[in-house]
């Protein structure tokens, strides 16, 4: 049986079409942004907990980026627009407020860009407002540092938006998702550049975006599982006793 199922996983990998994934992360920091990930638990028994969350642009090596002039593999995050939001499975309270914003390694724009609010009870991050490297990789020339064909290394994960939270302690045990609102605007460089001062050489990668959501696992005390562990810990000790 495990011959067969793995025959079967062999002739299914070599039908399926190859495709580099790209698109975006939703991560949770409990840790004052030392770590982040896009699973996260917190315990708010004792009170409301301020936490960090990010957006990273990722593309798989190999993502290829249609231009207007010619194709060529993704180097390096170009510009984007766009917003994000919180929401709680199971029609439970979010329970989420948003403090203050960046734009991550984008910042080049506005201040518009660091808005949030509210779409009836939904917390949104950011607005539509446009951000881009522009000023940063194609003026100052540093796009060849992400080249190969200039000799550098394509960096494929780009930090777009930062922002700290409170979670509420009101609302009891719910799960939250943080995930995409809107999207207009999502383009990479592509190498080989055509030159240092336009866009020419940036686009939209193939296929559709493979979004991570963030999912943040709210407690009002320590988990029954848990509780359950130190129990069974001390069980032999009382049956040796």
């Amino acid at each position: 049986m495990r011959l067969t199922v793995i025959g079967l996983a062999a002739v299914v990998a070599l039908t399926a079409p190859a495709s580099a994934a790209w698109g975006f992360k939703y991560q949770f920091s409990t840790d004052n942004g030392v770590t982040f990930g896009s699973n996260r638990l917190v315990d708010v028994s004792n009170a409301d907990v301020n936490l960090r969350v990010r957006v990273v642009a990722y593309a798989d090596p190999g993502t290829i980026v249609n231009t207007a002039t010619v194709a060529g593999p993704a180097i390096a995050f170009y510009r984007y627009g766009g917003s994000e939001k919180f929401i709680a499975l199971n029609g439970a309270s979010v329970g989420v407020t948003p403090l203050g914003q960046t734009a991550g390694d984008l910042t080049t724009t506005g201040t518009s860009y660091l808005s949030s609010s509210f779409s009836g009870t939904t917390p949104i991050l950011g607005t539509t407002s446009i951000t881009s490297f522009a000023a940063q990789l194609l003026l100052t020339g540093t796009l060849a540092n992400f080249a190969p064909s200039f000799g550098g290394t394509p960096q494929l994960e780009w930090v777009i938006r930062t922002a700290n939270i409170r979670v509420s302690k009101l609302g009891g045990a719910r799960t939250i998702v943080f995930s995409n609102n809107t999207r207009i605007t999502n383009s990479w460089y592509r190498d080989p550049p055509t030159d240092s001062i336009s866009s020419a050489n940036a686009g939209s990668p193939e296929g559709q975006a493979t979004d991570i959501q963030g999912i943040l696992t709210v407690i009002p005390a320590p988990s029954v599982l848990a509780l359950l562990g130190l129990v069974l810990l001390g069980s032999p000790r009382r049956r040796l006793a």
